[in-house]
């Protein structure tokens, strides 16, 4: 695996992880150490090669990134790294910007980055941290906005997750899902 990823290459090596198979890969993998360098490098490339990047993702390539930012949401609050989260928030805005992703799907995974954000440190210094490379300020106030929510509506179970304590740590669970062997 290359020490430093370039934006130019990142799709391509993102559309040829398998989605199914990564999902269910154990905590952490090899393949979420690389999805996190490239949201590192997607966050300091520019309007254009952000661009670029996303025309360049395949199908598979969108569903490995809302698998990523899941996974981080778990890995950071089991390892208690703040960048993780902030990695997850940057596929996160990634996924924001499809035009078939809906503010309700944005806000159903913000819970739960929100939820680890919270176990290790100041949400609202990770989530700037996150968003600080968007230029859509729908997709910014969307985010940050999720900060200032009624502290009901910001609990994962609020948006149908289900915290579990596994025996590697947190796992978040939506909707009754099978939990992956990789992520107990």
């Amino acid at each position: 695996m290359p020490e430093m990823i370039t934006i130019h290459e990142a799709a391509k090596i993102i559309n040829q992880i398998p989605a199914n198979h990564y999902w269910e890969k154990k905590l952490p993998s090899k393949e979420d150490n690389l999805i996190c360098k490239i949201c590192s490098a997607y966050q300091k490339a520019s309007s254009g090669e952000q661009q670029k990047f996303r025309k360049d993702l395949e199908t598979n390539g969108w569903q490995v990134l809302w698998s990523f930012l899941r996974r981080a949401a778990m890995l950071g609050a089991r390892e208690r790294i703040t960048q993780w989260i902030v990695c997850g928030l940057i596929s996160l805005t990634i996924c924001a910007e499809d035009p078939e992703t809906e503010p309700y799907d944005v806000l159903i995974d913000l819970a739960i980055l929100y939820h680890s954000a919270c176990q290790v440190g100041d949400p609202r210094r990770i989530f700037e941290a996150g968003v600080q490379h968007v230029e859509d300020e729908r997709i910014r106030q969307l985010i940050l906005g999720f900060l200032d929510r009624d502290p009901r509506d910001q609990r994962p179970e609020a948006m149908g997750w289900e915290i579990i304590q596994g025996p590697s740590g947190l796992i978040y669970r939506f909707d009754d899902q099978p939990i992956p062997e990789g992520h107990l």
